[in-house]
């Protein structure tokens, strides 16, 4: 669904009726995306939900209604929100992880199980950038280890229709992994 192109041109215009409308029409849905989306820490969506706001008022430009509704870029933006979140929460753990394991633990804990806890972190926050469906086909392919006949059945998708979503998932998965899984290289082998 496209939205009003006279809204749209508001919108881009950060003009502040508008903004207020589109906000009481979505926030509480979005909130609760959000929210869903740390695990019901109330604090932490709100934060979150704040942030998405004044990001999509920020770029407010960058909406356009050709490629999708504003509650879909809404969405979009707060998924991102929260992945950066986690990015950052994995970085902080990780440097303090690494401090805890060389003064404390000393050689107790390997440099790969560190590593190993470190990529852990990483899926996690790199699923959660996916959407909805692409995030229940690699739960159901990759955790449950369903076939794709299985998984076709279940959801009343084709198998070439579940090849696809999971081909994309995937390739989104490794492009938010790459970084990642670079560096780990390097401080493994080192």
């Amino acid at each position: 669904m496209s939205e009003d192109p006279r809204l749209v041109e508001l919108l881009h215009s950060r003009d502040r009726l508008t903004w207020n409308r589109f906000v009481e029409q979505h926030a509480g849905d979005l909130f609760a995306l959000v929210c869903h989306l740390v695990s019901g820490n109330r604090s932490l969506a709100e934060d979150l939900h704040q942030e998405t706001w004044l990001e999509a008022l920020e770029h407010a430009e960058t909406f356009d209604a050709d490629r999708g509704d504003f509650r879909g870029w809404m969405v979009g933006i707060a998924r991102r929100r929260v992945a950066l979140h986690y990015r950052k929460a994995i970085s902080m753990n990780t440097a303090m992880e690494r401090k805890a394991t060389n003064d404390e633990l000393g050689p107790i804990l390997p440099d790969d199980v560190v590593a190993g806890v470190e990529v852990g972190h990483a899926i996690r926050a790199a699923i959660l950038c996916l959407t909805p469906v692409q995030q229940e086909m690699i739960a159901e392919k990759y955790f449950d280890q369903r076939s794709i006949q299985d998984i076709a059945r279940r959801t009343g998708r084709t198998s070439k229709s579940v090849e696809g979503i999971l081909a994309r998932a995937r390739e989104q998965l490794r492009r938010h992994l790459r970084p990642f899984a670079i560096s780990t290289k390097k401080e493994v082998s080192s």
